[in-house]
């Protein structure tokens, strides 16, 4: 599997992320039905030990995949895929741009874009990847979201963008300066990349979001602080 590959999952919990390219193998084993341990050891090369402690532990904390007793011996355990898949790509925002597209247009999901599962997944590129790519696919995803946000004015923007990234416990606000367009955040715990990373990825987003609502904001930018990111209108 490519370097930099995600998939998307659909789960009881909500989205999530995956791009270690071992639990993608076990993912995809188990989507053609369920599995046992020394199935997937064959699969995957790992040996059963890091399988069970580690990979297989994960899934099952992220409520990915079931473990169930052996129909006939109750010292085998057996995996099942709970979890959906929607989308993945080898280069973030390719094919989940058209799943956020599909997810966005349905209903009851209408009202929600996977957006953390979005920045983890680009947060998740190789550091080789340039902050203006990921400022680039943050702001098409954006974009694509910008019909959830009810801003008809750059200052709206600021206030719902805030609450929306709150939401998705991205990130906390500290300061808004309506006045000049600026927005100080405390990172939360969905943002699990660097916060010069967040920054290129919430700064793009908010781009994205300001172009889809025809703002008229020609540029917003983002950098890291002592205190987390603060992005602002260039």
């Amino acid at each position: 599997m490519a370097n930099g590959a995600f998939d998307i999952y659909q789960t009881d919990a909500g989205y999530a992320a995956v791009t270690n390219p071992v639990q993608r193998q076990i993912l995809e084993a188990l989507r053609e039905g369920e599995k046992q341990l020394p199935d997937l050891v064959v699969l995957t090369g790992r040996s059963k030990p890091t399988l069970s402690s580690l990979h297989m532990r994960e899934l099952l904390s992220r409520e990915l995949i079931v473990e169930a007793a052996h129909p006939t011996d109750s010292r085998r355990k057996v995996y099942r895929l709970k979890g959906a898949k929607i989308g993945s790509s080898d280069l973030p925002v390719d094919q989940l741009r058209d799943a956020v597209q599909h997810y966005v247009t349905l209903s009851p999901l209408a009202n929600r874009v996977p957006v953390a599962a979005a920045f983890e997944a680009l947060g998740a590129a190789p550091d080789t990847v340039p902050m203006d790519v990921l400022y680039a696919q943050a702001s098409r995803l954006g974009a694509l979201a910008a019909p959830l946000f009810k801003a008809g004015t750059p200052r709206d923007l600021w206030m719902r963008l805030s609450a929306f990234l709150e939401a998705e416990r991205l990130a906390t606000p500290l300061r808004i300066d309506l006045q000049n367009g600026a927005l100080e955040l405390r990172l939360g715990p969905s943002a699990r990349s660097p916060p010069a990373r967040m920054a290129a990825i919430l700064a793009g987003f908010a781009q994205g979001v300001a172009t889809g609502k025809s703002l008229g904001i020609k540029g917003i930018r983002g950098t890291a602080t002592p205190e987390g990111v603060k992005l602002w209108s260039a």
